[in-house]
């Protein structure tokens, strides 16, 4: 189980929805604090007598960048179509191209915001000057 602690994000709000500027020390850490990131834009209340559940996962792309676009819709999907939110990923592999694991949440009781999708316009992943893996992407209202 590949796990990463160093995180964090910021949001702004963008005429599409919103932007999420996220941070990590690895590319676990960078996919941890884009899905932090989703959590607060969508401003989701956990049931909280609920049980966490699981949702497995594996997402094959054609590189870094769509491989967050991708691993974005897919959590936006299963929020939608489960009415749950998600605060943690546990992977089991991640590269440039795959990435394998489970989302780890809770039923929401309700959410402020209901996203559809991530965008992959002007999204760039990088590691910044000191060091930490940095990614910008909208997510469409």
């Amino acid at each position: 189980m590949i796990t990463e602690t160093t995180q964090k994000f910021e949001i702004n709000i963008h005429d599409q929805g919103y932007k999420i500027k996220a941070w990590g020390s690895t590319r676990v850490g960078l996919f941890i604090a884009v899905l932090k990131g989703i959590l607060s834009a969508t401003g989701s209340q956990f049931i909280l007598e609920a049980e966490n559940v699981e949702r497995g996962f594996e997402i094959k792309s054609d590189g870094a960048e769509s491989l967050l676009v991708d691993f974005v819709n897919k959590v936006l999907t299963n929020e939608n179509t489960n009415n749950e939110a998600y605060d943690d990923v546990k992977f089991t592999l991640i590269t440039d191209k795959v990435a394998n694991g489970r989302m780890i949440g809770r039923p929401v009781r309700a959410k402020e915001e209901s996203l559809k999708s991530a965008l992959k316009q002007d999204l760039v992943i990088k590691k910044n000057d000191e060091g930490l893996w940095e990614a910008e992407i909208i997510l469409e209202k």
